[in-house]
């Protein structure tokens, strides 16, 4: 919400310094050279794989090398000091309209594959081809073809939940499964998976598990379907490209020898995915509570680049069995229920600049005893690795535009991180000063790594310039937090000026928004029991500025700048079918935009998740306490998929831009303890920003109060 705001803030400040300097000569450009250094590549949190590769070929084992970056931890067995989750759901397809796959052998004697929905079954012989549509009224049809001609169905219009099984879940496959193409909202497209090692795209072929295809959790609106493999744990690491699996082969070529010491480092790696694999199993829980994408895991290096059938090397596979059921634990992490080791959540990057970060500078908090700031000297050679130092250069007004900034004058340290790197930075100028972590520089600097050494500002002094005229920034661009007394109807916002004040019925549900463009949030309320939207331009005691009738009672209401024309109106969320109604206008009358995102039980929440200066809504789910949000109102799939580690029923939702970077995060009240716990990114595990304030019975606010 807050980048709604200051982007029409922005506006108007820029229309207004238009017109003043039409009367005075263009500043010139300052194109002196900022260089930003720094060394490795990737997170730099746990595992340097390049370091356990120097570390291998000094001679040592797998075990110590793991021990040296996960302090304290060592291996675990599957079934014997951690629990046996069973299979592992691995998402290849995300919301498809049609999917087309190709049973292919492996070697001679291979089986067909066999195609189930419900009781019905269709048998599927290799060098055949399966194609699964799915049609706008929620139906799914099959049929199947030999290779080259035309197909004929095979299962009539029907449910899109089916399963495909062939020897799949014997130690030998014969049989592998090609998705040859996809198609989404438009055409087909092919799916190749980039080999890496070798340099060129291979077919997406899986032949080790069974596969299941799913409907969307917005299946009423947009009818789209999961493809999933289903696949034990061990058989899922042999399917991870993650490390150069030459690392552990004796030669490359015939002419180029290596040290076959390398299996130690292809060894780490096996045991650091199966262990991140089936932690992150146990955090997300059952795949159909996770409809979004019916899976523990994702293919991709959201989680880590599952691949499947035909990029494994014999290196691979052999540090993989000799690995077979080995975890990562440590005598601090326990499941809480039952006192049993739980697995580690392994994180690994590519390299550092020569010592590993602590998961709090690289991620958040709170801290994990295993992930703490290790030696990784190994990764600072680059004979070694090749991304052991890096610098990049722009111009000074180039830094200064990436940072949304005017004027850019010089640089400073705020914060070095344990490892000695960087991790937040001051960058002086105007309208303001900047102040970013080292990790959210990354992407828009394009940098290989947070893990910044330094940072080369020119010391001689600009090119003249006729210096604009000044304008103060916005004050207040960041969001906080208020309560409403549901017992009184008085409104306690956090502010230093504003008192407590009464606005409509106690028993009114309260939200947020700014009605009138003006940039600051004043109150709403939606009378349940008749539909009515009361809604008031400041944040005093008074009558409603506005009074419109929308939705049905029962609905619960949200508010956000859906069209981006920088003000605030209505909208609701109907529970019974999972619904937003959305208004452009704060004006009685029917909706302009209505998408399913969500389902009954879920809390609604809006606000502008990429920072592209429109809001668009989401969901807190309590039962699995998991914030689903998507960034378009017309086209809604779940693009931010945040686990809320440590919520607690009773928990409730605000969303808000905390931190005034332009983007909004979510936060809970907690009545137990009457407190806000409040978060600057999705990614972090924990809050940043902790308030205590008011009653337990209270219900919270969030918003830009500009008092």
């Amino acid at each position: 919400m807050a980048a709604r705001r200051a982007l029409s803030l922005a506006t108007a400040l820029l229309v207004a310094a238009t017109l003043v300097l039409a009367a005075v000569p263009a500043a010139r450009a300052d194109d002196r050279i900022v260089t930003v250094k720094g060394g490795g590549w990737g997170h730099g949190v746990g595992m340097s794989q390049y370091g356990a590769y120097g570390q291998a070929l000094e001679g040592r084992g797998y075990a110590a090398i793991l021990a040296s970056y996960y302090r304290g931890s060592r291996l675990g067995t599957v079934g014997v000091d951690v629990a046996d989750p069973g299979n592992l759901w691995v998402n290849l397809a995300l919301d498809k309209k049609g999917l087309e796959l190709r049973p292919k052998a492996i070697r001679s004697g291979a089986v067909p594959a066999v195609v189930t929905r419900g009781t019905e079954s269709v048998t599927v012989p290799t060098g055949h081809v399966i194609f699964v549509e799915v049609d706008t009224g929620g139906s799914c049809t099959v049929a199947t073809a030999v290779d080259g001609q035309a197909p004929a169905q095979a299962m009539g219009p029907g449910s899109c939940s089916m399963e495909i099984d062939w020897d799949g879940d014997t130690p030998d496959p014969s049989t592998r499964i090609e998705v040859t193409r996809t198609r989404g909202s438009g055409n087909w497209s092919a799916c190749t998976r980039r080999d890496w090692n070798e340099g060129l795209d291979r077919p997406c072929a899986y032949s080790r598990g069974r596969m299941h295809i799913r409907p969307d959790g917005n299946f009423a609106s947009n009818p789209a379907v999961h493809l999933v493999v289903e696949v034990a744990v061990d058989a899922y690491v042999l399917g991870i490209s993650e490390m150069p699996y030459y690392w552990g082969q004796q030669t490359v070529a015939l002419d180029t020898p290596l040290d076959p010491k390398g299996m130690e480092a292809l060894k780490t790696q096996a045991v650091a995915a199966r262990s991140y694999a089936l932690a992150r199993a146990k955090l997300r829980g059952n795949p159909a509570d996770r409809q979004q994408c019916w899976c523990h895991l994702y293919d991709t290096p959201r989680d880590q680049n599952y691949v499947g059938w035909g990029h494994g090397k014999p290196s691979w596979i052999t540090a993989s069995n000799a690995t077979a059921g080995q975890v990562l634990i440590h005598d601090d992490v326990r499941d809480v229920s039952t006192g049993g080791h739980l697995p580690l959540e392994a994180f690994y990057s590519s390299s550092t600049f020569g010592r590993s970060e602590p998961n709090e500078a690289g991620f958040d908090p709170p801290a994990r005893p295993y992930l703490r700031s290790e030696d990784d000297h190994w990764a600072a050679n680059p004979s070694l690795n090749p991304n052991a130092k890096w610098a990049k250069t722009f111009t000074v007004d180039e830094l200064a535009g990436i940072l949304g900034m005017t004027t850019l004058t010089g640089v400073s340290v705020v914060k070095i991180s344990d490892s000695g790197a960087i991790e937040t930075l001051r960058f002086h100028g105007t309208p303001a000063d900047v102040v970013r972590h080292t990790r959210f520089l990354r992407t828009p600097l394009g940098i290989k790594s947070p893990q910044i050494t330094a940072v080369d500002f020119p010391s001689s002094p600009p090119p003249p310039t006729t210096p604009p005229p000044t304008t103060p920034p916005p004050a207040g661009s960041s969001e906080t937090v208020g309560l409403h007394d549901p017992r009184t109807g008085v409104f306690t916002l956090r502010s230093s000026t504003i008192a407590p004040f009464y606005f409509g019925n106690p028993a009114d549900i309260p939200y947020a928004g700014d009605w009138n463009c003006d940039g600051v949030t004043t109150l709403g309320l939606y009378r349940v029991s008749t539909g009515f939207l009361f809604l008031r331009n400041s944040n005093t005691q008074g009558i409603a500025d506005i009074e419109i009738y929308y939705g049905d009672p029962g609905d619960l209401p949200i508010a956000g700048d859906w069209d981006g024309d920088g003000c605030e109106t209505v909208g609701i969320f109907r529970p019974s079918e999972g619904r937003f109604y959305l208004r452009n206008t704060n004006t009685q009358g029917i909706a302009d935009t209505s998408a399913v995102f969500g389902r009954a039980g879920d809390v609604p929440i809006a606000g502008d998740w990429d920072g592209d200066g429109r809001d668009s809504f989401g969901v807190y789910r309590p039962s699995t306490k998991t914030v689903l949000l998507a960034n378009s109102i017309t086209d809604p799939r779940v693009d931010v998929e945040f686990a809320y580690t440590g919520a607690e029923p009773g928990d409730r939702i605000v969303a808000g831009d905390w931190d005034g970077d332009g983007d909004d995060t979510v936060g809970v009240f907690r009545p137990s303890d009457r407190t806000f716990y409040l978060r600057d990114t999705f990614s972090q595990p924990s809050a940043n920003v902790v308030i205590q304030l008011g009653a337990a019975h209270m219900t919270p606010v969030a918003g830009n109060w500009g008092g």
